[in-house]
């Protein structure tokens, strides 16, 4: 490699060098059954007990649970539905998002569009 080849290289990674924690993946879910404020929380307990939260954001009104993960981590669609389940609900939808938790509570603060 030339000398050349080698400043180049190594000022690109001084610039923007490789991020050891990628931003937290994020889930958006759609419950069933969630009609009050203790429905709200029991399904924020449900997540927050999962090693690897980070967030978990719960609005009853719109029937939204939106739960950030730690770097890499991440649930299955089945370990959700297993987790909703248990609290005694069902969901509908399961969004998968790169998007920040504040970023996802303004795009659902009306809740989820019905086609």
């Amino acid at each position: 490699m030339t000398w050349i080849a080698s400043f180049t290289l190594s000022s690109l990674l001084w610039l923007s060098p490789p991020s050891l924690n990628s931003s937290p993946t994020s889930v958006v879910i759609d419950i069933r059954g969630m009609v009050c404020a203790f429905c709200a929380t029991s399904l924020e307990d449900k997540f927050k007990e999962v090693k690897g939260v980070q967030k978990v954001f719960v609005d009853f009104k719109t029937r939204v649970v939106i739960v950030s993960f730690e770097g890499e981590v991440t649930l299955s669609d089945p370990e959700i539905n297993r987790l909703i389940l248990d609290a005694g609900y069902s969901q509908r939808q399961i969004i998968r998002s790169e998007e920040s938790l504040e970023a996802l509570q303004k795009k659902y603060a009306q809740g989820f569009k019905n086609p």
